[in-house]
C-alpha cells in the first residue's frame, strides 16, 4: 500500500493514500504551533505536496508486515513511528470491517514494559467510561502489541486547569488499582495516570476521556495535577517562572488538596519535582532537568 509521509521527508507519520476517505485518520497528527497548523492544512489540501512525500514501501521505517499479521492485512492504517530512543513505540489509528481502533507496538525492552503496564492498568479500568477498551493484546519476547477502541471526541485544547479536570483527577486518585509502577514516598500516595497532559486527553460531549496509560502507577498525591500544570507550561507556552505558574492555578491546587484535608502541599510539589527531574535525567534532557530542579527545591 502506498503512503504519504508527514512532515515530508522526515518519515514520522504515514497516512494511506485513501486518507481523504477516512478523515478520522487525520486526527492522528495534532499541530500546536501556528507554523505547524498552517503547514498541516496546506499538506492536507494540496495533492502535490502529499504526492511528493509518497512512499510505496514503508517497511524500512515501520514493521508493517508484522503489525498486519496481528491486526489483519486488510486494515486501513495511519502510523506514527514515535520519538527515537529506548522508549520508542509505533502507534497507529486504523479501521477494519467498520471498526475503528488504536494500536501500540513496542520492540525495545523499555517500550515493551510500558505497553505491558498499560494493558495491566486498562484491564482494571474497563468499567470506567473515560478510558479506551481493550480489543486485543499480544506479548512475546520480541514485541508487544496492544489494540484498543478509539476514543471519540476532539483533542483537548484547554491548557489551563478547570473544575472538570480537578473532579476527574480526584476520581482517578480515589481508584483502588493494583500497580506495578510505584514511587516510594513517605507522604500520602494515590493511583495516578502518570502523564496527565492535554495531549493525552479528549473531550467528548463535555466529558473528558483519557488515553496513554503506560506510565500509570502509584505516585505522591497531586502528581497528575502538577504534571498537567507544569508539563503544559513547559511544552505549550513560554512560561518558565515556577511561582507565576503556581499562582495561575493556586485556587484549583488548593481545592484539590483540601479534598484530602491537606492545606500545606509544598512537600507534594517537591516530591513531584524530584520524580520529574529523575525522569528527565534518564532522558538526558537538560532543559527539563533544570526546570524541575527548581520545583524540587520548592521554588
Amino acid at each position: 500500500m502506498r503512503y504519504y509521509s508527514f512532515p515530508p521527508f522526515k518519515y514520522q507519520y504515514f497516512f494511506p493514500i485513501t486518507v481523504k476517505k477516512y478523515s478520522f485518520l487525520l486526527s492522528f497528527y495534532q499541530p500546536y504551533s501556528w507554523f505547524a497548523k498552517i503547514y498541516w492544512k496546506l499538506w492536507i489540501n494540496i495533492a502535490v505536496l502529499r504526492y511528493l512525500s509518497s512512499q510505496e514501501d514503508i517497511e524500512k521505517y515501520i514493521p508493517e508486515i508484522t503489525i498486519r499479521n496481528f491486526i489483519g492485512k486488510k486494515a486501513t492504517l495511519a502510523f506514527n513511528t514515535g520519538s527515537p530512543g529506548p522508549e520508542q513505540k509505533i502507534t497507529a489509528l486504523g479501521i477494519l470491517n467498520n471498526q475503528k481502533f488504536f494500536i501500540k507496538f513496542a520492540q525495545s525492552d523499555l517500550s515493551k514494559n510500558f505497553v505491558r503496564n498499560e494493558e495491566f492498568i486498562l484491564r482494571q479500568l474497563q468499567n470506567q467510561d473515560f478510558v479506551p477498551k481493550i480489543l486485543d493484546f499480544n506479548s512475546s519476547s520480541e514485541n508487544v502489541l496492544l489494540k484498543t477502541t478509539l476514543l471519540t471526541g476532539k483533542r483537548f485544547q484547554t491548557k489551563t486547569i478547570n473544575n472538570e479536570i480537578v473532579l476527574l483527577l480526584l476520581k482517578i486518585a480515589s481508584l483502588q488499582i493494583s500497580t506495578k509502577n510505584s514511587y516510594d514516598s513517605k507522604i500520602q500516595s494515590s493511583f495516578a495516570h502518570g502523564d496527565f497532559c492535554p495531549w493525552n486527553l479528549m473531550l467528548d460531549k463535555n466529558n473528558i476521556k483519557v488515553f496513554d496509560w503506560e506510565m500509570a502507577g502509584t505516585y505522591p498525591l497531586g502528581y497528575d495535577l502538577f504534571t498537567f500544570i507544569f508539563n503544559t507550561a513547559f511544552f505549550l507556552s513560554s512560561e518558565r517562572d515556577i511561582s507565576k505558574i503556581i499562582d495561575q492555578d493556586i485556587n484549583h491546587i488548593n481545592t484539590y488538596f483540601r479534598n484530602f484535608n491537606i492545606y500545606n502541599w509544598n512537600k507534594y510539589l517537591t516530591s513531584f519535582g524530584a520524580i520529574k527531574k529523575r525522569q528527565a535525567l534518564n532522558k538526558n534532557n537538560i532543559d527539563l532537568v533544570n526546570f524541575y530542579n527548581k520545583i524540587e527545591r520548592n521554588r
